[in-house]
């Protein structure tokens, strides 16, 4: 896998219609940027449910990221193997090793490292969409202009796709619809590019009112 340039996402609120009951999803902060640069957390797989165990960040040396280049904790780096993101990408990761592929890079699926207000990563079928209400497209697609223009128009959520396209609505019906890893919608915005954007048939999805 290609690596990126030099190395080569809270407390929520929204109601999910289930069958049986209305759900709500909360999640205790552990990022305060858009992308988890600032993640200092202890997550050391690539997901809680069944990912593999990150590298120690002191015992990939053939690689740019390591504690030789950075020895003074720069980026969150130490003797650990923690996810990271000392580079500045769309979210945090770390090195991985395989017995076939050797060492390489993998995101972290971090649940409590999300913005404020981000309720997940969703499947769009596209019939019915995920998100119903009105839509736009930009090439200048943020977060926060999504966001804004979905309140605006006075809905309660916002949904980001493929890094330009921006949808709107008020609910989203789990039996149609179910989350999905994070990693699935770390397409980056078209306007920012350390901030995550849904990806190609996946919406990030945010509540409007946070």
């Amino acid at each position: 896998m290609a690596l990126h340039d030099a190395r080569r996402e809270t407390h929520t609120r929204v109601l999910f219609h289930t069958e049986d009951e209305t759900a709500r999803v909360k999640w205790q902060r552990e990022c305060y940027t858009a992308n988890g640069e600032d993640y200092r957390g202890f997550q050391n797989q690539t997901s809680l449910h069944g990912g593999k165990p990150c590298l120690f960040w002191n015992e990939t040396f053939q690689h740019p990221y390591n504690t030789l280049k950075y020895p003074n904790g720069e980026g969150g780096l130490g003797s650990h193997n923690y996810c990271r993101n000392p580079d500045g990408d769309v979210q945090p990761w770390c090195y991985i090793a395989d017995h076939e592929d050797g060492i390489y890079w993998r995101y972290c699926d971090i649940p409590t490292c999300q913005m404020p207000g981000n309720l997940g990563c969703f499947k769009d079928s596209g019939d019915p969409p995920t998100l119903s209400g009105t839509s736009e497209t930009s090439n200048k697609l943020t977060i926060q202009n999504c966001i804004s223009f979905c309140r605006k128009q006075r809905y309660k959520l916002a949904g980001m796709e493929s890094g330009y396209a921006c949808f709107c609505g008020n609910e989203v019906d789990q039996r149609d619809h179910g989350e999905s890893p994070s990693m699935e919608c770390n397409h980056v915005c078209f306007g920012d590019h350390t901030q995550p954007c849904g990806g190609d048939g996946w919406v990030i999805i945010f509540d409007s009112e946070c």
